[in-house]
């Protein structure tokens, strides 16, 4: 059996049918995946980003004033190292003059 001109059009014409058909709907999926990254991008990923950078600032203001705090225990302790010295010293000169 042999297909004539006529037949192979008509299957040509189902086959280009069923493509513009599939296409379409790829077309539609295409559409709806990106509707979804937008979604996801809009109620999961930005959200989330936010959360991170308040934390983030959060700790940055934590870590500005714990700074601050330990440079004035750093003065704190120099002064006392010294204080220290001098006490230590007089202690020494008293034992001295008392012996």
């Amino acid at each position: 059996m042999s297909l004539t001109k006529k037949d192979l059009e008509a299957i040509g014409a189902i086959i280009e049918s069923k493509i513009g058909s599939l296409e379409s709907k790829i077309d539609g999926l295409e559409k709806d995946v990106q509707y979804i990254k937008v979604v996801q991008l809009e109620n999961n990923v930005l959200p989330r980003l936010e959360h991170i950078g308040q934390c983030y600032l959060d700790t940055s203001n934590r870590y500005t004033t714990s700074a601050d705090r330990f440079d004035n225990a750093l003065n704190d302790i120099a002064v006392m190292k010294i204080a220290i010295q001098k006490n230590s010293s007089d202690i020494r000169e008293l034992q001295i003059k008392q012996a």
